[in-house]
């Protein structure tokens, strides 16, 4: 059960827990603000990344960060932590578009986003090299000017400054994440 207290509520208003989907939160269960802003869902699936929203005519209004609710009942709140760095190396064939490549002049890379104060922020990727898997599934590099083998191209891209306890998402249609000990947890 996700026990919640909000601070800014109606009595008897009615407050939405939201995941994030298809490019939005989207609200997957709901009940009343009771007295001083208690909010009960009874049946919630732990290791999820919700969020509690509220209507106001037609737009949403977020009561909380984003948060992940674990199997103790525990709640963390995904709060940006730039005093803790993490750092993710990622595989990405180009036609996956959840991982966007910018260039800018001589300069190019990755991108992913992290949310920062209700607003989805830009980082960049501090490098990126091109690969294919060779005879035994050995990473055979390749630069630009290289013919290119007849395997499926992919990047890998380091990512060595990301806030931690942040959530991070790739546009598109993909699923938010969080970064735990430089593994990316759904």
């Amino acid at each position: 059960m996700l026990e919640f207290q909000i601070e800014k509520y109606i009595e008897g208003e009615y407050v939405y827990l939201c995941v994030f989907n298809f490019g939005d939160w989207r609200p997957v269960a709901f009940t009343t603000a009771g007295k001083e802003g208690k909010v009960m869902f009874p049946s919630v699936t732990p290791e999820t990344i919700y969020r509690l929203c509220s209507f106001n005519g037609n737009d949403m209004v977020h009561h909380t960060l984003p948060f992940r609710f674990d199997s103790l009942s525990r709640i963390n709140m995904l709060i940006p932590d730039f005093g803790n760095p993490q750092s993710i190396v990622l595989e990405k064939t180009p036609d996956q578009h959840w991982i966007k490549l910018y260039r800018s002049g001589t300069d190019s890379g990755f991108t992913l986003q992290y949310l920062s104060a209700g607003r989805w922020e830009p980082v960049r990727s501090d490098s990126y090299r091109s690969f294919y898997y060779g005879a035994d599934s050995v990473k055979v590099w390749y630069n630009d000017g290289d013919i290119l083998p007849d395997r499926p191209v992919l990047y890998e891209i380091s990512f060595n400054r990301l806030p931690g306890n942040a959530l991070f998402y790739w546009g598109g249609f993909s699923k938010p994440f969080s970064i735990d000990n430089n593994t990316i947890v759904f």
